[in-house]
């Protein structure tokens, strides 16, 4: 899924063509001069949501047409079925390079130990002690979209790999967590390359990834676990129990697994 950085510029506001590929109407978006001191194109974005045929048709043409263009095609979601925020009113903050964050320490100061919420211990198998081992194996792009929700537009994000997106667009999804994008987008590089994650879908605090490879063994995958509890403890203490959580990560295809993380 890597590409080297690309200079092409985003599609102008209005219907545009990349790689061949005819768009709809959309704009360029940027941030808002109370979050970000650049106003910057960050990212292009239709005006209006598409029914879910040409969002598939479109998010493949442009997927495949990736590695020639470093636009990476989202499903974007706003606060409350609208594109407002964070996206048109540009509730997006600085930038930051997720190269320079360490995956692992950034889990590390993430995970919840126990105290933080004496009431509420966490299974002691899935407080994060160190990533999980590579499972090998290309980095195919999905099998499927996930199903979209009301309202989804298509958005094109210039980066170098999926994972950066977050960081790209100063995504303020995480911000109650402290967590800021470019420590998220180190994460997301480090599943892209040891899982084949691709993020697929962003909204106002929630994010979607599709992931290729998964370890079977049951202590590797305590790790995955783990992972995703330090990142986001809410799809564990807000969802299923760890044993379910673990033992029932949705899948597409058996060999498709759909991440769902979300912030309050």
């Amino acid at each position: 899924m890597r590409t080297p950085e690309r200079t092409d510029p985003l599609p102008p506001d209005g219907p545009g063509t990349v790689a061949g590929v005819a768009l709809p109407e959309g704009r360029r978006i940027h941030p808002h001069p109370t979050f970000a001191r650049a106003r910057d194109n960050y990212a292009w974005i239709t005006r209006e949501p598409l029914d879910p045929p040409e969002l598939d048709r479109l998010w493949r043409a442009l997927a495949a047409a990736f590695s020639r263009t470093g636009l990476w095609p989202v499903l974007a979601t706003g606060l409350d079925d609208g594109a407002d925020r964070p996206w048109f009113d540009g509730e997006l903050g600085e930038r930051q390079d997720p190269g320079l964050h360490d995956p692992a320490a950034v889990l590390a100061g993430h995970t919840d130990d126990g105290t933080l919420d004496e009431e509420s211990q966490p299974d002691p198998r899935f407080v994060f002690t160190g990533l999980a081992p590579a499972v090998p194996g290309p980095c195919d792009p999905p099998v499927e979209l996930p199903l979209h929700e009301p309202g989804t537009h298509l958005m094109l994000v210039p980066v170098a790999r999926p994972a950066d997106v977050p960081a790209r667009l100063g995504w303020m999804g995480t911000v109650n967590t402290g967590l800021g994008p470019g420590e998220l987008s180190a994460v997301l590089r480090s599943w892209e390359d040891r899982f084949g994650a691709v993020l697929l879908a962003i909204g106002f605090d929630t994010l979607q990834l599709q992931a290729g490879r998964l370890p079977t063994e049951p202590a590797a995958l305590d790790q995955v676990v783990s992972e995703h509890y330090a990142l986001c403890g809410d799809v564990i203490d807000q969802g299923p129990a760890v044993d379910a959580y673990r033992e029932t990560l949705p899948t597409l295809r058996p060999e498709r697994h759909v991440w769902f993380f979300w912030w309050d």
